[in-house]
């Protein structure tokens, strides 16, 4: 297996260990063997993001393909924990290996002492508010013409910014800390609502216009480019420098206590709260079937319609229309397009193709060199060999779906199940069930499954993808989590699919991916 390094900085001391993996319970223990901390605040440092952010649960999924990974260790005051030491005090080999001193028992203060001790904390202001949270608890009152305290940048940055060049990781870093300090001094400041975001965005973008053609995105992808950064910015403050501020701690109660309260309610992918309605007591089977033919009927009439009963009738019956689409095989495709997606088109086939026909060759070429499953570098392979352009195409079409899997640091082994392959009998939510192998075009070549249930089969890998999220949305079901940034990407970019509300709730990577892919776009 290969040999993967945790490079540890705490207490000035930097520290490269070899581990197996990265997992975050591992790591925080070595940091409490190696450290003595007790109760360690790490942070690790980012790459999609440019920034050091908290380790979490949820950050196993972003490590897992790391080789060297930085952290960061940040005492939490506390209760010093007394350390019964084996002699009367520290050894000098002790201080060799890096084991710090013993703290000396304190010692009662004498009553010339504690008056000293009173004077001294009448001139300190108190330690556990920090000069910038002081700033900040002096609010002025949002201004909507805001603008960007470019006097608080660090001069390279200027410089750059006046020359119209791109910053860099630590140079944007410098300018976003710097407007974050500015926009918590206001009033709301700390939790700024999305005009004030926009109101931002919109003061950085008058400064320096040039702003938007970060990475060859539109405008208005530049636009929530910049906005996602700073909105990101301020929630990883919040967490790090300010966690300890009033309003941060509030927030934060108020949160776990909404949580709390809905803890026993389901949540719903789409919005949807009638997902699958209870049939009312008073119909059964017998009376179902005849409102079915009675609405039949007089769907056939053009003259003399009635209305009223058929709306009565459709209510009456929409818990069985519901029950026919969940638990039976219909053509999942068809009831994407009847759902009415708020997509350009409600063909979702012309969608991904359109999409693929604009990105597969950047996809490919960004993905040059990266290591890659047994089963892509066959595909490769077998590409290699086709002799016609639409073979070719169609190759890099699915090559370049699993390739987006890839760039998005997550596994696609995790919605495909070969038949013939070592997964053949893993248990899957949802995914896709490969009869032969991925460019096979056959007669049911390609199942979709659900719970371990065929819902849909077809003969290419193109449309069982696209019936893979047709599924998704027909079914109201939540992206898998393995995968759920590459289903957002998929979702966002390459179909225009837009959450409730008609807003994109856009990921912070999923812009990044977008911004490398449109960056080689210019280059072919």
């Amino acid at each position: 297996m290969e040999r993967k390094f945790l490079v540890i900085s705490c207490k000035n001391q930097n520290k490269k260990i070899g581990v197996e993996n990265f997992d975050v319970n591992d790591i925080r223990k070595i940091v409490k063997d190696r450290f003595f901390i007790e109760n360690p605040h790490i942070t690790y440092f980012d790459n999609d993001v440019d920034d050091w952010v908290d380790l979490d649960p949820e950050s196993n999924e972003y490590l897992r393909d790391l080789k060297v990974l930085k952290v960061k260790v940040h005492v939490v005051d506390e209760a010093p924990t007394v350390i019964e030491p084996k002699q009367d005090s520290c050894s000098s080999n002790e201080n060799e290996n890096n084991i710090p001193p013993l703290p000396p028992l304190p010692s009662l203060p004498s009553t010339s002492q504690q008056q000293e001790q009173n004077v001294i904390k009448e001139k300190t202001p108190t330690p556990s508010v920090p000069k910038e949270m002081q700033k900040k608890l002096t609010s002025k009152s949002w201004s909507k013409i805001y603008r960007v305290p470019k006097g608080n940048f660090a001069r390279g940055v200027v410089d750059k910014l006046g020359a119209e060049e791109e910053l860099s990781s630590s140079e944007r870093k410098n300018m976003l800390e710097a407007i974050y300090n500015d926009v918590t001094k206001f009033d709301g400041g700390m939790y700024p609502t999305s005009d004030m975001y926009d109101d931002i965005v919109d003061g950085l973008l008058r400064e320096y216009p040039y702003l938007l053609t970060v990475g060859g995105l539109p405008a208005n992808s530049a636009r929530t480019f910049w906005k996602d950064r700073i909105i990101y910015k301020f929630g990883n403050a919040r967490k790090t420098v300010d966690k300890s501020h009033q309003e941060v701690v509030q927030k934060k109660r108020k949160k776990e206590q909404k949580m709390e309260a809905m803890k026993d309610l389901k949540q719903f992918t789409w919005g949807l709260g009638n997902f699958l309605p209870k049939q009312s007591p008073s119909e059964d089977e017998t009376s179902i079937k005849l409102h079915v033919s009675w609405l039949k009927r007089e769907n056939k009439k053009s003259i003399d319609i009635d209305h009223q009963n058929v709306k009565v009738k459709m209510d009456i019956t929409f818990p069985y229309r519901r029950s026919l689409i969940v638990n039976d095989k219909l053509a999942i495709l068809d009831e994407f397009k009847r759902l009415c997606p708020n997509t350009v088109t409600d063909d979702i086939e012309e969608l991904m193709g359109e999409s693929l026909r604009k990105y597969r060759k950047a996809v490919l070429k960004v993905n040059t060199g990266k290591k890659k499953p047994t089963f892509l570098k066959e595909i490769e392979h077998t590409s290699a060999q086709y002799r016609t352009e639409s073979q070719r195409n169609y190759a890099d079409d699915c090559i370049a779906i699993i390739g987006l899997f890839l760039l998005c640091k997550e596994n696609p082994e995790k919605i495909l199940l070969f038949s013939r392959g070592p997964t053949a009998c893993t248990p899957m939510a949802i995914g896709i069930k490969i009869n032969q192998n991925i460019l096979s075009m056959d007669n049911e070549a390609f199942e979709i499954l659900l719970e371990n249930e065929s819902v849909f089969k077809c003969e290419n890998f193109f449309q069982a993808f696209c019936g893979l999220i047709a599924t998704i949305y027909v079914f109201n079901i939540a992206y898998p989590k393995p995968v759920e940034k590459t289903f957002m990407f998929f979702q966002q970019v390459m179909i225009g699919l837009k959450d409730e509300g008609g807003h994109h709730n856009i990921d912070k990577r999923i812009l990044g991916v977008l911004t490398n892919i449109n960056r080689e776009l210019k280059n072919i």
